[in-house]
């Protein structure tokens, strides 16, 4: 083992045994999330979904290079699935909360922010729907850092 870390492919050896980083997707229903996913999969789930809605927990993985993937997770928004979302961040090493600007903060956005609290896990927020009429980035990011002042850096 110690030849292969330190010998002239050690970069390349320690890059083969890296597993795919975990990224959750999570929000509200209706906020985008599988779609989000459909673009970066160059997919169409979200259309052919049962009810229009996710109802299962999937995951795909993105090639990101040549030596590089990410593993994404795809959560159910609905209030029924708390327990499926929360298992997505707790296995997960980056969660996505995901935030409509049509319709801002609802009670799944609020639950998400509560379970990425409680887990400590690492996040990012993203916001989607910013080419409907009337919507605001600034007014959206304020609620959310409004709220949750405690558990949110800015940067």
């Amino acid at each position: 083992i110690s030849s292969r870390l330190s010998g002239p492919n050690a970069d390349e050896d320690c890059l083969e045994n890296l597993r795919a980083p975990i990224v959750a997707i999570i929000g509200h229903v209706d906020h985008g999330k599988t779609t989000l996913l459909d673009y970066l999969r160059k997919s169409s789930i979200a259309s052919n979904e049962a009810g229009g809605i996710t109802q299962t927990i999937s995951c795909f993985t993105l090639k990101v290079n040549k030596n590089s993937k990410v593993c994404f997770i795809d959560t159910p928004g609905h209030s029924s699935f708390l327990n499926v979302r929360s298992r997505g961040v707790q296995a997960t090493d980056l969660v996505v909360l995901i935030i409509a600007a049509d319709s801002g903060i609802q009670e799944q956005t609020l639950e998400c922010i509560r379970l990425i609290k409680a887990s400590m896990t690492p996040f990012v927020i993203c916001i989607t729907k910013i080419d409907k009429k009337g919507t605001s980035i600034v007014h959206i990011m304020s609620l959310t850092l409004g709220q949750n002042q405690k558990g949110f850096v800015e940067f």
